[in-house]
């Protein structure tokens, strides 16, 4: 966890964080050559928004590899009949699939089921599924064979932690 001076990224006005202030913040604190991993995503309990929006769930900048995900929509107003800390888990996870897609440059696919689909509203968020959808599962593929490592099974005891997970938080 890093903590940003709010006076850095806060608009008092609207009382969300700037998701572009976000970003920069997070190039300045890690530049690329001194960066653990090509890609820093950040996460905030603050709403956030970008320019001409009155918010978004994310903000990203692809080619500097940086993003930053609010979870504040995504947590606000759930009751406890709703088992906030599932839902709003579950929430976020999917979030994080259309972030780190956008941030890999994957191309958002028209269907609006799919996880990496740009929602215009938390209602159409909701309206979209955990599973990827054909042409997100070609793009993953793709960025597998000429980026990802050698292979090797998970092994029964990381496959199994696995499906807990996927089933606690309704995944498909």
């Amino acid at each position: 966890a890093i903590q940003i001076d709010a006076a850095l990224i806060l608009d008092t006005k609207r009382r969300q964080y700037a998701a572009e202030e976000l970003v920069q913040e997070l190039g300045r604190r890690y530049p690329p050559n001194q960066r653990p991993h090509p890609i820093i995503l950040g996460l905030t309990e603050r709403d956030i928004f970008g320019p001409k929006t009155n918010f978004v769930f994310s903000w990203q900048a692809p080619q500097a590899g940086l993003g930053v995900l609010s979870t504040h929509r995504f947590v606000a107003g759930l009751d406890d009949f709703y088992e906030p800390a599932v839902i709003g888990t579950r929430r976020v996870g999917l979030q994080l699939l259309s972030t780190t897609g956008s941030l890999l440059g994957f191309t958002r696919p028209t269907q609006p089921d799919c996880p990496l689909a740009y929602p215009n509203d938390l209602y159409e968020f909701l309206l979209k599924s955990t599973k990827l959808c054909d042409s997100e599962i070609e793009q993953r593929d793709r960025l597998l064979k000429t980026k990802g490592g050698s292979t090797q099974p998970f092994g029964d005891r990381k496959n199994d932690e696995i499906g807990r997970l996927y089933q606690k938080y309704y995944f498909e």
